[in-house]
């Protein structure tokens, strides 16, 4: 892709060049160079750095404008200012999505084991003749519903990263997680190892 934006970058140039860079022929050869550049890069841009994207989409309607009023000057160095602007917020953008797929991984690797245990403890209160001080069978079969719940979450965020979604399934995941957290703290279950002791009574 930046292959082409230099590729687009250089014909802008040339077409200045060869009509003194104020004609209507040069501004709309850049006009549609930055066009064909900003849509190449649409995906990308919408999807990570939106508020640049909508930025660039104004100012390219703005050039065109200027077009249409016979400001060839100014529409031509509108469109040929937009051509930087275009790679460097692919830059952000590639930049924004590493970000989340690393945030990603990091749930990856930190959640499935708190899982786990929760899975150890919850299955060890529904088998207990005495439950500790606090904790109810309404609560134990409250944790196992959100347990399941949790699981399934989890899952569709993991197809979602998968299939591209890059952020919709780390906003599910970072959910997953905190109620993973909460329904931890609840149970006293540590974020990572086996299920801490508490002290029981009769329920």
């Amino acid at each position: 892709m930046r292959e082409q934006w230099r590729i687009a970058a250089a014909a802008v140039c040339a077409a200045a060049l060869a009509a003194g860079g104020c004609g209507k022929g040069p501004a709309e050869a850049a006009l549609r160079e930055a066009d064909e550049a900003l849509a190449a890069a649409r995906p990308e841009l919408e999807t990570y750095v939106p508020d640049e994207w909508r930025s660039l989409g104004r100012s390219l309607s703005a050039a065109r404008a200027r077009l249409e009023q016979g400001e060839y000057g100014e529409a031509l160095r509108s469109a040929r200012d937009l051509l930087p602007r275009i790679e460097s917020a692919v830059g952000a953008a590639r930049r924004r999505k590493d970000d989340m797929v690393a945030a990603f991984h990091e749930l990856r690797s930190s959640l499935p084991p708190l899982v786990r245990s929760l899975l150890t403890r919850v299955a060890a209160l529904a088998g207990a003749r005495r439950l500790p001080r606090g904790v109810n069978r309404a609560m134990v079969g409250s944790a196992q519903r959100e347990l399941a719940a949790i699981a399934s979450d989890w899952n569709e965020a993991a197809s979602g990263f998968e299939a591209g979604d890059v952020p919709a399934a780390l906003e599910r995941a970072r959910s997953v997680g905190a109620r993973a957290e909460e329904l931890a703290a609840a149970l006293g279950v540590a974020v990572e190892g086996e299920p801490v002791v508490t002290n029981t009574a009769a329920e």
